[in-house]
């Protein structure tokens, strides 16, 4: 279903919805609107595909994430990466903003507490998400730039993602 549901996803749609992820980065988080009913509020099963920020086309397996979207605009989450050593990233923690209609941003960081003996190498520092969600019922897409940063804050790499995502019920 999930592999579907990213092949379907043109080139079109992409460049569009990271275009809206770049320029939704800078936007203060708040809550959810009033108007927008249980909207993004909630527990999602999410998989996600790193991609290549210039075509769409999947990079490396696919993994999954669980994402906690709390009233009042904050995000937890977990990931099962096997990317990371085990025990060297930590759990998600952040923000999300209703942007109106059925779309939503969201910010979160995880601290990576240790650089990586083997490939791939990930320096000790943080990883940053930026994500542009459109929410469609129980389930919702979104596309993501992911920022490595070392533990001075500067960048070391970036690269996108695409996910989808159901309702945890």
């Amino acid at each position: 279903m999930f592999r579907r549901a990213f092949t379907s996803f043109s080139s079109h749609r992409f460049v569009f919805a990271l275009a809206l992820a770049i320029a939704t980065a800078a936007i203060p988080a708040a809550g959810q609107s009033d108007s927008s009913s249980s909207g993004l509020q909630g527990t999602w099963r999410v998989q996600v595909n790193v991609i290549n920020c210039s075509t769409g086309q999947g990079i490396g397996p696919a993994f999954s994430s669980l994402l906690t979207f709390a009233r009042g605009g904050t995000l937890t989450g977990t990931t099962r990466n096997a990317a990371f050593q085990p025990g060297q990233r930590t759990g998600d923690f952040g923000v999300w903003n209703y942007l109106g209609g059925n779309t939503y941003s969201a910010d979160s960081e995880a601290l990576i507490l240790f650089t990586s003996t083997a490939p791939p190498v990930f320096q000790s520092g943080t990883q940053r998400i930026t994500q542009s969600i459109v929410l469609n019922g129980d389930s919702f897409e979104s596309v993501a730039i992911t920022r490595f940063y070392d533990v001075n804050h500067n960048l070391l790499t970036s690269g996108c993602a695409h996910a989808a995502a159901t309702r945890f019920q």
